[in-house]
């Protein structure tokens, strides 16, 4: 029953015809081998395989592959395939075996009921937790070598310790919460699927240690035995589904915030490169339209001079100051939008443009003693260009500086720019309240885009 709901849950429902006709064939088959009767094994298999179906049905309801991290998922699934699902096949096996004179089950209807449970909640979501890695393979995780090993290597231990003789009873109730911590820390370590595996091992373990008189939970009465295994494991793989449901869902977090930060770092890229762009472009116009009109203004005013009158002429040429420094201005907003000197030279020459250029704006102290001439893409110069820009705006607006310091030098393989100056910083409560402003943010997206 609970392969059966493994492959119902798996494929499109298109195909639940032939997977319950192949398990019907196979199972009875199987029986048949071990000299059950065919014709009342069938009418059993049909009945239970037509409640698996209908248990499906329900789980199916939404896309259950994903249902694993919500926890209202998986109470619908305790309660569909844990609770109602095993009571109902309990019920109709345990009325019809004795009506076609098939064998009873051991300790009556309560140990059917049991072992249907256990099946699908050990089986059931170790393989959803599959498909889950498959439909998205940023959650999948990757057990190395040495955890497996060491995973088996407790296991081993764990199987040592309950079929040994030697220790007191006082030992079992340890024993029996073992496994659990044994669980914590495999799904932790390896994920959902392994240990959904490591249950599946040790349920079974116990099974056959305990169905030859070793273990903690051994009962004088076989039917006390098989009840006390049951209930144990039963309490065990609800308690692994609900921890199991709490790493993926902290596994989903985790790969839904990466995709999102990753989006965010796509488009804040791409922000850049219109920002750029769109720097070029009014540096452009403001180079070759704007100051061109000026430049013809202050043709004109030179023609209209050697006409004028001597006052009129010394009015003339202060108005023609005033437009070569309107002139000069806009050549200097044009080149610090764009820096066209990128394109001609390295970002050693550039940076120490920049640095007289704020030196002889803002009075500041500049010292550019150790700036290095390296190899640089032309995205890698213009980003640490931009950094270094935003950071002297920092400084001359914010700062209230004497001097600043700017360094670049390759270390250990990697390029590092440096600006330190001697202002008065930002108050961490400052920071804290404002956070970042868009110049820092700006900067720091540069600096990842460079990795």
């Amino acid at each position: 029953g609970a392969v059966l709901m493994c492959a119902l849950l798996a494929p499109p429902r298109r195909r639940w015809a032939a997977c319950v006709a192949g398990a019907l064939i196979g199972t009875t088959g199987f029986l048949a081998l071990l000299g059950t009767p065919v014709g009342g094994v069938v009418v059993v298999l049909l009945g239970v395989f037509l409640l698996v179906v209908l248990a499906s049905l329900v789980l199916k309801r939404t896309d259950f592959r994903f249902s694993l991290v919500d926890f209202r998922g998986v109470l619908r699934f305790v309660v569909v395939a844990g609770l109602v699902l095993p009571v109902l096949a309990a019920y109709w096996v345990t009325q019809a075996m004795p009506r076609l004179g098939m064998a009873h089950h051991i300790g009556g209807w309560i140990n059917v009921a049991l072992a249907h449970s256990l099946s699908y909640l050990l089986v059931v979501p170790g393989f959803l937790s599959l498909l889950l890695q498959r439909a998205q393979p940023g959650r999948r995780w990757r057990p190395s070598a040495i955890n497996l090993f060491a995973l088996v290597a407790m296991v081993v231990l764990l199987s040592i310790a309950w079929t040994s003789e030697v220790l007191p009873a006082a030992f079992h109730a340890p024993l029996m919460l073992a496994p659990a911590i044994l669980l914590i820390w495999c799904l932790i370590v390896n994920g959902p699927v392994v240990s959904s595996i490591t249950l599946l091992c040790i349920t079974l373990l116990c099974m056959h240690f305990c169905s030859h008189g070793m273990g903690p939970m051994v009962w004088p009465d076989l039917g006390m035995t098989t009840l006390s295994v049951q209930l144990w494991a039963s309490c065990l793989a609800i308690t692994h589904l609900y921890l199991a449901t709490l790493v993926e869902q902290r596994t989903s977090d985790r790969a839904s915030l990466s995709r999102a930060y990753r989006r965010l770092s796509e488009l804040t890229g791409r922000m850049l490169v219109v920002q750029e762009a769109e720097r070029t472009r009014i540096a452009q116009d403001l180079h070759d339209d704007i100051n061109q009109s000026l430049a013809s203004i202050s043709i004109q005013l030179s023609a209209l001079k050697r006409d004028a009158a001597p006052d009129a002429r010394a009015r003339m040429e202060d108005i023609q100051q005033q437009v070569q420094d309107v002139s000069g201005d806009i050549r200097r907003i044009s080149h610090a939008l764009h820096p066209s000197i990128l394109r001609y030279t390295s970002l050693s020459a550039s940076l120490v443009g920049l640095c007289q250029a704020q030196e002889n704006e803002g009075g500041l102290q500049m010292d550019c003693s150790r700036v290095e001439d390296l190899p640089l893409s032309s995205h890698a110069k213009l980003n640490l260009f931009r950094v270094a820009q935003e950071a002297l705006h920092n400084v001359g607006t914010h700062a209230q500086a004497t001097w600043v310091r700017i360094r670049l030098y390759r270390e250990h393989g990697d390029v590092v720019l440096q600006v330190e100056d001697n202002g008065k910083g930002l108050p961490d409560q400052w920071q804290r309240r404002f956070g970042q402003g868009l110049g820092l943010l700006s900067m720091e997206e540069r600096a990842r885009s460079l990795g």
